[in-house]
């Protein structure tokens, strides 16, 4: 049975999760089934969000390594950062995995679900955004700006919890477009430069026109 490029890509990415290299182990045969992918680690540390907190896993990640893991929970799709988790950035390049891009809509109230105002109290129920306890150490959280999103922080264990999108938003995470996509973004890019010499030329022949 032979593997499609996204079955072999997804193997290969595997193994070097689990600490093996780009090349298959000798003996192996080529285009063989890909193998079941490791199951995700998760840590002790508990979401702060979700109202049935789940455990925090480790954000796999290859190319942007650090010491400190990225964690997130795979219920409500957060992240937790401490120390240097993000020094190289949020993910590997091509990195397509849902918690990146689940949605970047607005901050909602976090016991109704309304909109919240500019400061933070909801125009539905009236009540203030609660605060969070730190999922290492349970301290309370504080509000603050970080890369322009209003995140929680923890001053106590220098971490930073990320709701849904807000990660996406703080780092400039775009979901990377498909091939089919692509073309069409190239020639609209062609059909508007066209358009545009097009008008040069057009502006040019009537100048001379009348010299």
């Amino acid at each position: 049975m032979r593997m499609t490029d996204e079955e072999w890509l997804g193997e290969t990415r595997a193994r070097i999760a689990r600490g093996g290299s780009w090349e298959r182990p000798p003996g192996s045969a080529p285009y063989a089934v890909p193998v079941t992918p490791a199951p995700v680690a998760t840590t002790a540390l508990r979401c702060p969000w979700c109202a049935e907190p789940s455990a925090l896993a480790v954000f796999t990640r290859v190319e942007a390594v650090s010491e400190q893991p990225l964690l997130y929970c795979p219920q409500c799709f957060g992240f937790w950062s401490t120390g240097d988790a993000l020094a190289r950035g949020v993910a590997d390049a091509f990195d397509e995995h849902p918690a990146l891009y689940a949605h970047t809509a607005p901050v909602r109230c976090r016991s109704c679900g309304g909109r919240l105002d500019a400061n933070e109290v909801c125009r539905d129920c009236g009540g203030r955004l609660p605060q969070l306890s730190c999922p290492s150490c349970g301290t309370v959280m504080a509000r603050a700006r970080v890369r322009g999103v209003t995140v929680d922080t923890c001053d106590r264990c220098r971490g930073t919890w990320f709701d849904v999108g807000e990660i996406a938003l703080a780092f400039g995470l775009q979901p990377r477009q498909s091939l089919a996509m692509q073309t069409i973004d190239e020639h609209a890019a062609d059909d508007k430069r066209s358009g545009w010499l097009i008008a040069v030329e057009t502006a040019l022949r009537l100048f001379f026109q009348f010299l």
